[in-house]
């Protein structure tokens, strides 16, 4: 398996682990690192954003996943940043990653609307040096951003269903292959693209959800009592047309099988609904 893959797997057992060991806020579970950790933190959020309530890369670039020798598993979809509240730290003098070839990067994010505060250190090199007085903006900025139990809107987009399909309450099932649609080349002109991609981009008001799809067949909605009321009817419409428009059934076994997996005592699905898009 790629290098990226069994850290990031390390990191989820690790998170696990302490939250059964202790009792922890699982709102303010944020992850961070510096230079190859700091690039990590942008793949985290690009890949695996269940867990996370902020996102604090510090002297990485994301310049670095484009590179295929980084052994990063899958393709990456900037979109995804959209769910991802960013604090990102670059030194000036920086000698792998200075703050003027970051830029570009920061500009393009800010573009697709992404939650970001970009802190350029003037003279600093690829050094942690600017921490004493970095600190104390960096812990307001994890405070201030506490995760959401049941966040109104998700976007994602994903190029496989094994893995890396699954962001909140949304999960895509499967990816269409019976479209005409060419495989897109670049990301806004950034990562490439060599796989049919799915994406999801929904909306949750009260008991309706309203979704537009590309290149997908099937998705699940994990429904939980705390943001949906299962006395009325749930309405999905996707691409403008209603799919599902009726009651759901509490399901104890779902319940107990994400309850399991997930380990969070703030999200607790009662139901899980699949919906075919036609």
């Amino acid at each position: 398996d790629p290098l990226v893959r069994r850290d990031l797997a390390r990191l989820l057992r690790a998170v696990d682990t302490l939250k059964r060991k202790y009792n922890i806020d699982e709102t303010q579970i944020y992850v961070t690192g510096i230079s190859d950790g700091g690039t990590g933190v942008y793949y985290v959020a690009l890949k695996e954003p269940n867990l996370w309530s902020s996102y604090l890369p510090l002297n990485g670039s994301l310049a670095v996943l484009r590179n295929p020798q980084t052994g990063a598993d899958g393709e990456m979809h900037g979109n995804n940043f959209v769910n991802a509240p960013l604090y990102v730290v670059n030194g000036e003098n920086d000698q792998l990653y200075p703050v003027a070839q970051v830029e570009p990067h920061m500009a393009w994010l800010k573009r697709m609307g992404v939650n970001l505060l970009f802190r350029p250190q003037a003279g600093a090199g690829h050094n942690t040096a600017w921490w004493p007085t970095e600190r104390a903006p960096f812990e307001t900025f994890v405070h201030d951003h506490p995760r959401p139990a049941h966040p109104a809107a998700l976007s994602w987009e994903t190029e496989r269903v094994d893995r890396f399909n699954r962001n909140r309450w949304l999960i895509i099932n499967e990816i269409r292959t019976d479209s005409s649609r060419q495989t897109e080349l670049t990301d806004l002109g950034f990562f490439i693209h060599s796989r049919r991609s799915g994406r999801v981009d929904i909306r949750r008001n009260g008991n309706t959800f309203d979704a537009i799809v590309r290149d997908v067949a099937s998705l699940t909605l994990l429904l939980s009592p705390d943001a949906i009321d299962f006395s009325k009817p749930v309405i999905v419409t996707v691409n403008g047309k209603q799919l599902f428009g009726s009651a759901v059934k509490k399901d104890l076994g779902a319940l107990l099988r994400w309850a399991a997996k997930d380990n969070d005592r703030t999200s607790l699905y009662g139901a899980e609904l699949t919906i075919a898009v036609p």
